[in-house]
């Protein structure tokens, strides 16, 4: 059996079946949860997810409704296992706002699950 990098096939050597259907599923973020988020330096926003091959990692991004930047960084799961993860803002926004949270999960295998969100900071 030769080998097999996605994308590359070689001739008359067709890819994996697996890579060929995408049958292997991405992470899913299962919740974000905002109300403790109220724009100050330190709220915490609150995501849980899941997936068959382990996170890796959990990317979050603030937006203005613009798509300007506000911050992002890495969230980080506590307990280790427990797909629970926390992320601390590090930026404030100011009252009456409208904040567009990007969560991106990525597994083990390079899947990636999404999940964005609007709140408006009170």
């Amino acid at each position: 059996m030769g080998k097999h990098i996605a994308g590359v096939t070689a001739r008359g050597c067709p890819e994996p079946p697996l890579a060929q259907l995408h049958l292997m599923p991405p992470p899913v973020i299962d919740m974000m949860d905002l109300t403790i988020y109220e724009g100050n330096v330190n709220d915490l926003i609150l995501l849980a997810a899941s997936d068959l091959f382990g996170i890796g990692n959990i990317h979050v991004t603030i937006s203005d409704e613009q798509g300007n930047v506000i911050e992002s960084g890495d969230a980080f799961e506590e307990p280790v296992g427990s797909g629970i993860w926390n992320y601390f803002a590090n930026v404030a926004v100011p009252s009456g706002a409208t904040v567009i949270v990007h969560a991106a999960a990525i597994d083990s295998l390079g899947g990636v699950g999404t999940l964005r969100t609007g709140a408006t900071i009170p």
